[in-house]
């Protein structure tokens, strides 16, 4: 069995190894690319590792070999792929820095080397968070929030808004930088500028409550925290304070989106078992690597146990599991999932999907036959359909990296797969630094885009990972020096037009 101590053990390596990659950059409050990621694999996985791994019977209804095997499989391989990635980033960033050794690297703390672009950025984050909003609402209003996975592509399909709004990022990378720079620019604004931003982010969370949407509510604050970091150096008793006063405002709030949007209060044991397991899945991000990870021959040993041991369990296994319907509390039942485990047929992946590149990269806005390369969502209805779980159960989030490699080429792929996307990391990294030092404002645009990686990027499949780094990042980087030139412009004709 794979302890939590092996587990925490694991992750504190990742940590050091990153740390001590980018502690340059870190002392100077300058949020590093390979920090920010190890950082919320460690959040998403390891809150919802540690609660399964407390109760396992909030997976299946019973402790059962299969369910704690699988744990311990997860664990394993969060273990290895974090490991991976972590060390391959740390070893290329200090052989990238050595090599590019007579390059600059910034010397300044974040808020030391923007200060003198203070009034520009002040105008960027009022622009941001003003047209994040209004993206916001016309997101709700046309029907992108809708919990059905066909509905939103409908939608996306067939509205030119919702195309924009989602192909230019507005909601997921540049609202988040407007909200990132709020502790730096808010003394720059007029009384009247502050309470319009007031007004629009009290809109922005009445719009995510309303949506039922945790990840747009969490979102705001937990950017404002980063900021306040950042920015002003909150004290670490300070962030204590904050975090835990908040976790204790947003988990019942949380809950209650949750059981409104997929629980029924009218089945007590249904609410009660469902609600362990989908505060977990939330807290993981995804669900998947669970049901990857069950062996089928154990499920079949855990169901004969389990029926010679319950005398309910076998009743319901000889009238047959479809024989209830999907709301009933049978239907939830351990033998009904152990029936599907057993009998499922998952196959490797190998290079499937690798045949859309390069032409995957290039949005089908600009080329129509343009292949997807978000593939999360589809592995999930495969696996959903393998399993004869109804939709509720995995949830429709994408498939995150170790999981997809896993699922690929087993634990060679567990290890490799990370490793890669460590060196992209490094590499986007050291490019970031450079561009600091050489071209402050636009290495600066950069930097702060690695915080919008904490809310929206983390559980993401080999080949969605690779779209965001070599296309998604770089277009929205390049949206913000094309706004950023446009403020500038307006700001020299607006005092060429007053000046005499």
């Amino acid at each position: 069995m794979i302890t939590l101590s092996s587990l925490l053990a694991a992750y504190l390596f990742a940590v050091l190894f990153v740390v001590f990659a980018d502690y340059h950059l870190l002392r100077r409050f300058i949020p590093s690319l390979g920090f920010v990621v190890v950082l919320m694999y460690g959040v998403t996985y390891g809150l919802g590792l540690s609660l399964w791994r407390s109760d396992p019977s909030s997976l299946y209804g019973y402790a059962s070999f299969s369910t704690v095997g699988a744990l311990d499989a997860l664990v394993l391989s969060f273990s290895l792929g974090i490991l991976s990635l972590s060390s391959v980033y740390g070893m290329s960033r200090f052989f990238l820095v050595r090599l590019l050794q007579n390059s600059p690297q910034p010397q300044e703390s974040l808020a030391d080397s923007a200060w003198p672009y203070r009034q520009g950025l002040s105008c960027l984050s009022y622009l941001l968070i003003a047209i994040g909003s209004v993206a916001l609402i016309a997101m709700h209003s046309i029907g992108l929030f809708a919990r059905s996975p066909e509905l939103q592509s409908q939608v996306l399909q067939s509205s030119l808004i919702a195309k924009i709004i989602i192909g230019s990022s507005i909601v997921s990378r540049l609202a988040p930088v407007g909200f990132f720079l709020i502790p730096f620019v808010w003394n720059q604004w007029s009384l009247f500028n502050r309470f319009i931003v007031v007004i629009l982010l009290s809109l922005w969370q009445v719009i995510a409550i309303s949506s039922g949407s945790r990840g747009l509510i969490i979102s705001l604050p937990v950017y404002l925290l980063i900021g306040g970091v950042c920015w002003r150096k909150l004290s670490v008793r300070l962030l204590i304070i904050i975090l835990f006063v908040g976790s204790l405002l947003f988990l019942p709030l949380a809950e209650k989106l949750r059981v409104h949007r997929e629980g029924n209060q009218s089945i007590p044991e249904l609410k009660r078992t469902f609600q362990a397991f989908q505060i977990g899945k939330q807290l993981m991000g995804t669900s998947h690597e669970f049901y990857l990870m069950l062996n089928p021959k154990n499920c079949r040993a855990d169901l004969q146990r389990l029926l010679s041991e319950d005398p309910q369990a076998l009743s319901i296994y000889r009238m047959g599991v479809r024989s209830f319907s999907d709301e009933s509390l049978a239907r939830w039942h351990v033998v009904g999932l152990y029936e599907n485990c057993s009998n499922r047929a998952l196959n490797q992946r190998n290079f499937e999907g690798f045949s859309k590149l390069p032409f995957g990269l290039i949005p089908s806005t600009l080329y129509r036959g343009s292949p997807s390369l978000f593939d999360g969502q589809g592995l999930s209805e495969d696996l959903s359909k393998n399993l004869d779980l109804k939709p509720g159960e995995i949830s429709y989030a994408t498939i995150s990296l170790f999981a997809d490699s896993f699922w690929r080429w087993r634990w060679t792929g567990v290890v490799l797969a990370p490793a890669l996307i460590g060196a992209f990391l490094a590499a986007l990294q050291t490019s970031f630094s450079w561009l600091q030092s050489k071209y402050t404002l636009y290495g600066l645009l950069a930097q702060f885009l690695v915080v919008t990686l904490i809310c929206t990027w983390i559980n993401n499949t080999l080949l969605t990972m690779t779209w965001y780094l070599f296309w998604d990042f770089p277009k929205a980087w390049l949206e913000l020096i094309l706004l950023t030139i446009f403020l500038n412009g307006a700001r020299q004709t607006a005092r060429s037009a007053i000046s005499p």
